[in-house]
């Protein structure tokens, strides 16, 4: 059986600050509902790669942190903004 080798995603800028700057524009409800959007498609599509649900579960961890803090810089920057 062949393994698929996929960059990390928790090191993917370009997905990281895309759903950070998406749910930084939604609240409640609505930034659940993306959320869960997100891990689902993410986690079909490393299913369909033959990762396990145990490999799947850690990718979304990592993926996790990455999202927070990129909106923790986010926040950080438009709070000292907002001191200026």
């Amino acid at each position: 059986m062949t393994k698929v080798l996929m960059f990390p995603v928790d090191r993917c800028r370009n997905e990281i600050d895309r759903i950070a700057r998406n749910l930084n524009s939604l609240n409640g409800e609505a930034a659940n509902r993306y959320w869960k959007l997100e891990m689902r498609v993410l986690a079909e599509r490393w299913k369909a790669c033959g990762f396990s649900d145990d490999e799947i579960a850690h990718k979304v961890i990592l993926l996790t942190t990455a999202v927070q803090l990129a909106l923790c810089d986010m926040w950080g920057e438009s709070s000292v903004a907002a001191e200026d």
